[in-house]
């Protein structure tokens, strides 16, 4: 995953934005 390597995107803010919308981390993933 390259968002936990960014530690600009924090992986709460990812795991939310993944639990609330599946496609928005599709996006996050690209």
């Amino acid at each position: 995953m390259k968002v936990k390597s960014s530690p600009k995107f924090p992986t709460k803010l990812l795991h939310t934005s993944t639990t609330l919308s599946p496609t928005a981390s599709n996006s996050v993933k690209l």
